[in-house]
């Protein structure tokens, strides 16, 4: 059985969409479930992803999406549809639920209270007040449900004295002039910094600056985070990340929707918060708040917060969800199939047309 992971990612949205599912993807694993993607993507956007996946507008490209949905229906026997985009609309999310398999949404903004599916909402304001027209059955709201990649789910921070410098990234991004301006600001600060950037710009930088220049696996990730003392980085998933394993960030505000995110992380004792990223004083402000997590109390304080409100552990309490609902369904069509002795995918390869059958056949073979 699979599950059909709708997404998107790019210059323009970054990174966090897919990896939020590649996550939950990792965690359905461990129930034997497969995972596939429609991703609105350019296609080499995430190099080697371990996924099977098609690239398109699938929000737009509606003639495209019905037909790849049933080729992957029928050769991956879909059971739910997970969605996390910032881009569909009440009347997407009506169609996906007539298609008639469970249906779970991710919604960090709190955009998608129409009812429709299962809703998870991780960010740590939410609460299910905010939401009108889904009852406790569907929606599962809180940090709880932090979907974070399987390298953060077990680990165990290191003390202030076991790591050194600074770990800068602001994500996928266009921001190269930031992060160059970050490490004008912090380059004599640090007796280490390693900043991660994929614009691919050959910064102006001392020999104590260390450029990664390429996607980066999560595996390593949680590595640089783990070995740093303090992190620069955006409002989204990387910020979070860093809270799991226990290291104090200074964020940047690289859009708009991440705003409330900052300031709920901020307020809550484990981040500061420098500024826009197209601000100039920018740089000094870091520099500022890199400074004030010197104390050793303040720095440990801020590690335990992060630590504490992130266990890692939302990725598979999503997989739960997701689970219980596909063997409902499975029951279901397996009811179904006892009164039709060819089975539900020999039944629904003799339903498509002659052209659409040796598609099907030659993606099998």
């Amino acid at each position: 059985m699979s599950v059909l992971f709708l997404t998107e990612g790019g210059t323009d949205y970054g990174m966090g969409h897919i990896g939020r599912c590649e996550a939950v993807a990792q965690a359905l694993a461990e129930y034997w479930l497969e995972s596939v993607f429609m991703i609105d993507a350019p296609q080499d956007f995430i190099p080697a992803f371990p996924y099977e996946a098609v690239y398109f507008d699938w929000k737009r490209e509606q003639k495209q999406f019905k037909k790849e949905f049933e080729r992957l229906r029928l050769l991956n026997n879909i059971q739910a549809v997970y969605v996390d985009s910032y881009h569909v609309n009440g009347a997407i999310l009506k169609d996906l639920e007539s298609i008639g398999l469970p249906l779970f949404i991710m919604d960090d903004q709190f955009m998608y209270d129409y009812g429709y599916g299962t809703v998870f909402n991780p960010t740590v304001t939410a609460t299910k007040a905010d939401y009108e027209h889904h009852t406790e059955e569907t929606l599962y709201t809180g940090v709880r449900y932090i979907p974070l990649k399987e390298a953060f789910w077990d680990l165990e921070p290191p003390s202030y004295l076991e790591r050194k410098g600074v770990l800068v990234t602001l994500g996928a991004s266009d921001t190269k002039d930031t992060v160059q301006n970050i490490i004008n600001a912090i380059q004599d600060y640090s007796e280490h910094i390693t900043v991660i950037d994929l614009s691919g710009t050959d910064f102006e930088k001392g020999g104590n600056v260390t450029l990664l220049d390429s996607f980066v696996p999560s595996q390593r990730m949680q590595e640089y985070i783990l070995s740093s003392r303090m992190i620069v980085c955006a409002g989204g998933g990387t910020l979070l990340e860093a809270a799991r394993c226990g290291t104090p960030a200074v964020v940047v505000k690289v859009a708009e929707n991440q705003d409330m995110n900052i300031k709920a992380w901020s307020y809550l004792g484990y981040s500061r918060y420098a500024g826009l990223s197209w601000e100039k004083p920018l740089g000094d402000r870091i520099l500022k708040e890199l400074k004030s997590f010197e104390d050793h109390i303040l720095w440990r304080k801020a590690s335990q917060v992060g630590n504490a409100l992130v266990d890692g552990q939302g990725a598979r309490r999503i997989a739960q969800v997701i689970r219980e609902a596909t063997e409902g369904a499975a029951r279901q069509n397996k009811l179904h199939e006892n009164h039709e002795p060819c089975g539900l995918i020999a039944k629904n390869f003799l339903k498509a047309n002659h052209k659409e059958q040796l598609e099907i056949l030659e993606a099998r073979n």
